[in-house]
């Protein structure tokens, strides 16, 4: 069972769980319960589901280094010196 990171109620029971709960869950959650609950930020996302999230960051260095260089912004159009009559 994943670690409690934040505070949730058994939609099955109305028992109220929160962080260092994780032995007292009873019965057991589902897997769909584990998913709802680790996308809604209560449960502790594995590792292996969220590759993204535990890849390291210098991983990401490369990508910045080999992107090609922007293009300059083109010119801002030039102001009339007329003045408009209202």
């Amino acid at each position: 069972m994943p670690k409690i990171i934040n505070e949730f109620v058994d939609a099955r029971n109305g028992n109220r769980y929160g962080p260092g709960d994780e032995d007292k869950i009873d019965p057991p959650l589902t897997d769909e319960q584990v998913q709802r609950l680790t996308d809604a930020n209560c449960l502790e996302a594995k590792s292996a589901r969220s590759p993204r999230v535990a890849a390291p960051v210098a991983e990401a260095a490369p990508e910045v280094e080999s992107a090609p260089a922007a293009e300059e912004p083109a010119p801002a159009p030039a102001k009339s010196s007329r003045r408009r009559r209202d």
